[in-house]
């Protein structure tokens, strides 16, 4: 398995971090594109992303996975571990919504999101039900 990335970006840095989590980084073969001197569009790398951006994971067959959404969900539910992508259909509906909003620059106050998030889970831990949907906290 193979992960095309450009260092410094944020898309190939989230998937690192799935792998991370997932303890799967070792398992895992970290190709650099050097997207300054374009090689992110050579017809090489075009073949395995017709839209020419990192990050891509090219599994062993061959088969391309461009998009960090999908790229996660692929590692999430092949590697064992924590899940990364929910595991009842709120946790993934909810984190799948995160994911689009943050992907669209949805989170103009990620501060404040972390706060409530923070709160939240201290008040969880006390045993209470605190759940409320990300939107709702977006303002």
């Amino acid at each position: 398995m193979k992960v095309y990335e450009a260092k410094g970006f944020i898309n190939p840095s989230r998937v690192r971090i799935a792998l991370g989590e997932k303890k799967a980084i070792a398992q895992v073969e970290f190709i650099e594109v050097n997207v300054m001197q374009g090689e992110h569009r050579q017809p090489e790398f075009v073949a395995k992303n017709p839209s020419a951006s990192v990050p891509v994971l090219e599994l062993d067959d061959g088969t391309c996975i461009a998009e960090c959404t999908a790229i996660t969900e692929y590692i999430d539910h092949t590697f064992p571990g924590i899940s990364l992508t929910g595991e009842t259909a709120k946790e993934r509906a909810v984190i799948h919504m995160m994911q689009r909003c943050s992907a669209l620059g949805g989170f103009p106050d990620l501060k404040r999101l972390h706060q409530e998030e923070t709160r939240r889970t201290k008040l969880a831990r006390c045993g209470r039900d605190v759940f409320s949907p990300c939107h709702s906290r977006l303002g």
